[in-house]
């Protein structure tokens, strides 16, 4: 018989009444703020009662995401008069309708316990994870100043403009500066797991030395997100280690939210323009609306539907010459120009482009489900980089889309199963080591 605890009874319930509310918004053929604002907090509670107000877990970071970069927008436009045609509620509501019911489906039909697990490959080689991490670590650094050097002119003064300038053409070069995330964090993990037996292979120095010079490698691209990525899956890799409770979790990640802020208000600032923490703060929480407005005014209009291109385009990057990347190409197609990066759809705007807008929910309610197959993983691989990665681009995807993630997540993940086939020291330190304790 299929037993459900009385917190996700409630959720269900709660998501249920969401449904019904939502079929009576639609048929009332206008987006009301009240009746947006009531339908967007039962979707948030239902979710976090589905997923046991985990903090730290696929569904919730999604949906967290979700309403800082698409949601909330709509109630800042409607008190601002504006109104697109695409229709608030029954897009942005109706996609986290169908997240939220794939994923409540799903976990009541997932209900085998899950045991953590270290990650533990086939094959072994000798050579030290420690050394090899450093040795990457340079590499990394050094393409990150090549990358500044050969783009310096674009990169000094007019950042906005000029890091799209520098992108091009140099793919490969930022991909490999940026991998430094992974290195540091794998670092990090190093550090944690020594220091509980009074005997860390890496010291505090070490670790915050390498942590602040990847920190401005990352930064002199121009870009935020790799700066911000770095910090938040090193903030859920000590939660997960440390248990840390709920509030500071909240605290960190506010933090974080406020980091990226200022950086965008700096390098507005740095551009010429005029900008502050706040009014980047508020233009973040619905610029994603006004972006979904760009591609329903595009797509099939002016450009046909893409049928899955999109998620090829920034693989192309990778090939010599100077392709754009996927949100440089969409900017590009919609016609438009402004200062800075390109166009970032959200992930409702790439499911519509690709497939037209009844995907838009099947894709969404595929995602709910897979939420809880990527917790079971989180679950088990909890202290490690590669399942908070995955967690944090699995949320990130809200506002870039699908596309904008998947080739870092595929290096990573190749990159992480390589180096953790090496030991913390290669086996002839490590037996020097015993030695050395006496323990042969």
């Amino acid at each position: 018989m299929l037993r459900i605890n009385r917190r996700k009874m409630i959720g269900l319930l709660l998501l249920s009444v969401s449904a019904i509310v939502y079929v009576f918004a639609l048929a009332s053929g206008q987006d009301s703020i009240f009746e947006y604002t009531l339908l967007l907090a039962c979707l948030t509670f239902a979710l976090l009662l589905n997923n046991d107000f985990e903090l730290i877990s696929p569904a919730v970071l999604f949906t967290a995401y979700f309403l800082y970069s698409i949601a909330l927008g709509p109630i800042v436009l409607m008190n601002m008069g504006r109104f697109y045609s695409y229709g608030y509620t029954k897009i942005i509501l109706g996609g986290l309708l169908a997240f939220a019911i794939g994923n409540g489906i799903c976990l009541i039909v997932k209900k085998r316990p899950v045991h953590e697990r270290e990650d533990k490959p086939k094959i072994r080689f000798s050579f030290s994870r420690i050394k090899t991490l450093y040795f990457l670590l340079v590499v990394s650094w050094s393409a990150a100043l090549y990358y500044f050097i050969k783009n310096r002119s674009y990169l000094i003064g007019d950042i906005e403009n000029g890091r799209v300038a520098a992108i091009s053409g140099s793919g490969t070069l930022l991909y490999t500066a940026q991998v430094s995330i992974l290195l540091v964090c794998m670092l990090f993990d190093i550090y944690i797991e020594t220091r509980k037996d009074l005997r860390p292979l890496i010291s505090k120095f070490t670790m915050i030395f390498v942590t602040v010079v990847s920190s401005a490698t990352l930064i002199v691209s121009g870009f935020r997100a790799p700066v911000g990525t770095l910090f938040i899956c090193m903030i859920v890799m000590y939660a997960g280690k440390k248990k840390m409770p709920m509030g500071r979790i909240v605290f960190y990640g506010l933090l974080c939210i406020i980091g990226v802020s200022v950086l965008g208000a700096i390098r507005t600032t740095m551009s010429g323009g005029v900008s502050s923490t706040l009014t980047s703060f508020f233009t973040s929480l619905y610029v994603g609306n006004i972006n979904i407005n760009y591609m329903y005014n595009t797509f099939p209009g002016k450009v046909d539907f893409q049928y899955g291109y999109t998620y090829l385009i920034n693989f192309l990057m990778l090939l010599p010459g100077p392709d754009l990347d996927f949100t440089l190409w969409l900017k590009e197609q919609v016609g438009i120009t402004f200062s800075g990066g390109g166009l970032t759809p959200t992930i409702i705007g790439e499911f519509y482009i690709n497939f037209g807008e009844a995907f838009i929910f099947i894709g969404l309610f595929i995602l709910g489900v897979f939420s809880v197959y990527l917790n079971r993983y989180f679950k088990r691989h909890k202290e490690s980089f590669l399942a908070v990665f995955y967690v944090w681009q699995f949320a990130h995807c809200v506002t870039g889309g699908i596309a904008n993630v998947s080739v870092t997540v595929l290096l990573y993940t190749i990159v992480y199963k390589c180096l953790i086939m090496l030991p913390y020291r290669s086996t002839k330190s490590f037996n020097r080591r015993r030695l050395a304790d006496g323990q042969y």
